[in-house]
């Protein structure tokens, strides 16, 4: 039984191979992972809506180890709607909250 469901999956993310990056690709399978079964969609909703290489590439070189962080973090929780008029699971005086929305906002202003 165990030996079926990998070959079904390994033939799954080969297909998906196909049109996704080896990143993009790993990407996609963390977050459904973590996603447990409850979330699974979700997280993968969010693996599709956030390209790994354009939004984690840019997180070494130039940009210090802090700001690549805090990038990362802020186009994750933007993606996944934990920003915006609509949320209230965040709390805005928080220092965290504030710096990050920051990034939010400057990361969707510069593309």
């Amino acid at each position: 039984m165990g030996r079926k469901q990998l070959v079904l999956k390994v033939a799954r993310m080969l297909e998906k191979r196909e049109i996704l990056s080896w990143d993009q690709l790993l990407f996609a399978n963390i977050c459904q992972a973590l996603g447990y079964s409850k979330n699974q969609i979700s997280f993968q909703r969010l693996a599709c809506n956030v390209p790994i290489r354009e939004n984690f590439g840019t997180t070494s070189g130039m940009m210090p180890p802090k700001v690549g962080l805090l990038k990362c973090e802020a186009v994750l929780f933007g993606a996944a709607g934990f920003f915006g008029e609509e949320s209230n699971l965040i709390q805005p005086e928080d220092p965290y909250v504030k710096e990050t929305c920051r990034v939010v906002e400057y990361v969707s202003l510069s593309g």
